[in-house]
This record gives C-alpha cells, sequence and structure tokens, in this order.
C-alpha cells in the first residue's frame, strides 16, 4: 500500500468530485522496481493519479489558457479524465472518457466526447480550439486525441493497456549505467563525436544545476540538505568535465542517504520528481541511483 495517500476535492458548478493521489515518490519506486527485472506493473487511479502529477510538474501557460490540474478514473477499461482550466478569466473543468493506448512511443488518449462544464462539444471543435496548447507534455491533434511522448514520464515503458480498473504498464529491464572512460587520445579517423556528445551533456547538467537549487530549497532538515549539497557539488565537477570520473563520489552521496529515515527519503525524491524534468531526472537517477 502506498504512503502518503492524498485527497483532491473539485467543487466545480455544484458537481463535487473527489480523486485519490499516491506520492509520486511512492510510485517512482514501484515502478523502478518493476525495471530492475523487466516485465509488468499495475496502476491504481491514486497510482495514475500521481504519474499526471509528475507530468503536471511544470504547469504549461499558453496564451489565455491555464491547466490547473489533471485527474483520472478507471472504469470497466475505459479512462474518464477531469481537466480543470482557466481560460480568458473563466473557470472551467474538462470532462472526457475514452481510451488510452500506446502506440509508436505515445500514450494516447482517445476520447469518445468531450464536454466543457455541462456542455457537451464537438470533439473537432474542442481540439481546434486548444490545437496550439500544450497539456502535462502532450499535445491535442485534430482528432481530438492527445498524445505524450513516452519521455513525459520517468521510466522506459514499451507498452501499456488497460484492464477492468487498472492500468498495465510494460517496462524495459534497465542496466544500470557504468562511469565513463576518459579516453585521452582518440584516434583521428574516429567516427564518434566527443565534443558533440559532451557538449549535449553539459546543457542537460546545466539545466539540472538550477533545477536542483529548487530542489535544495524545498527539502527540510539539515541532513536532506546536505545530501542535495554533495548532489550539486558532483554535478558542478560534471560540468566542468563531462567525462568526470564519479563512481566513488556517486556512492558516497548515496551512502549518506541511506542513512536517511524513511520520512526524509520521501521528501528528497519527492523533491526532485516535483521540481526536475524528464532529462535531468534520468540523469541524476543513472549517476546517483536515487
Amino acid at each position: 500500500m502506498g504512503l502518503g495517500i492524498a485527497s483532491y476535492c473539485l467543487l466545480w458548478g455544484g458537481d463535487y468530485f473527489v480523486f485519490k493521489v499516491n506520492s509520486p515518490a511512492y510510485i517512482v519506486d514501484k515502478i523502478r522496481s518493476a525495471e530492475k527485472q523487466g516485465g509488468t506493473v499495475e496502476l491504481t487511479d491514486p497510482d495514475f493519479n500521481a504519474l499526471l502529477e509528475l507530468s503536471m510538474r511544470n504547469k504549461t501557460l499558453s496564451g489565455n489558457l491555464k491547466v490547473k490540474g489533471l485527474y483520472a478514473q478507471i472504469t470497466d477499461g475505459k479512462l474518464k479524465m477531469y481537466v480543470p482550466i482557466s481560460y480568458r478569466g473563466l473557470n472551467l473543468i474538462i470532462l472526457s472518457t475514452g481510451d488510452l493506448v500506446y502506440k509508436d512511443g505515445l500514450v494516447v488518449f482517445q476520447p469518445y466526447y468531450i464536454q466543457v462544464g455541462k456542455l457537451q462539444l464537438p470533439i473537432g471543435f474542442v481540439a481546434k480550439k486548444l490545437h496550439s496548447y500544450s497539456i502535462a507534455g502532450g499535445t491535442i491533434q485534430d482528432n481530438g486525441f492527445v498524445e505524450m511522448p513516452k519521455e513525459v514520464f520517468p521510466f522506459h515503458l514499451t507498452n501499456l493497456t488497460v484492464s477492468g480498473d487498472k492500468i498495465v504498464l510494460v517496462l524495459d529491464k534497465v542496466v544500470p549505467p557504468q562511469p565513463q572512460v576518459v579516453e585521452h587520445n582518440p584516434s583521428p579517423g574516429s567516427s564518434s563525436s566527443p565534443s558533440n556528445k559532451g557538449n549535449s551533456k553539459v546543457d542537460l547538467l546545466k539545466r539540472g544545476q538550477s533545477q536542483l537549487s529548487e530542489v535544495y530549497g524545498s527539502v527540510k532538515t539539515a541532513p536532506e540538505k546536505e545530501v542535495i549539497r554533495q548532489i550539486q557539488a558532483v554535478v558542478a565537477k560534471m560540468v566542468d568535465n563531462p567525462a568526470y570520473p564519479f563512481a566513488a563520489e556517486s556512492q558516497n552521496v548515496k551512502a549518506q542517504y541511506n542513512h536517511l529515515s524513511p520520512e526524509e527519503k520521501s521528501d528528497i525524491k519527492d523533491a526532485i520528481l516535483m521540481n526536475m524534468d524528464t532529462g535531468t531526472l534520468r540523469e541524476i537517477k543513472g549517476t546517483f541511483g536515487l
């Protein structure tokens, strides 16, 4: 059973909605445990809502539209979505029931209908109005389908099905990355491009530095802050040298993290999940194993 399940209540136009949301840290741990062996993991409503909350951590503001949340209920193999929004100063809620499928590296929601408040509108009309907006990393297509690249989520997804009141994820087995070996004298004819790879990694690490500052400000206790401070120090060295041999220091960070209380570990994971994007999140996961 997950720890820290929260209940969210929406009162909208006289209707009352209650959604349960698991701790993002708990559900990511659950999925990562399955990744170690590969295979499947089942998600309940609170589990899936935790993933939606993760995808919403950098809420998209586009023009007059602000998405305030994203909630789901899974029933009879279908997904019912509730999306509270603010549009041109009006508070509205979008409701829709449809199929959730995985296709060509995309998680796709295929609606049967779209309802805004009490009014059911043609799917094509709503899609045209919202086509230019991004919701939780997903884009709305002309046919009303909402497509989210699998990279929005911090795990290695290969398939997804909905069965009864659960979503079943199929996951790749994840092999922990090995520290890079520095090649001091690469051959002139080498076809690889270390400079380009290094520049890309540096850009990612620099973004991670900025986001780690937000993480540091979000954690509470002195031991939690010390773990984040050590991560920041290692990341700074890797920015200066993308091939920096980080293995020993990352093990020290992991050891210090393992001495934290369960509550402190959960605080750190929640702070990282809520303040870092998917790319930097994967880099931190791969480097420090948190």
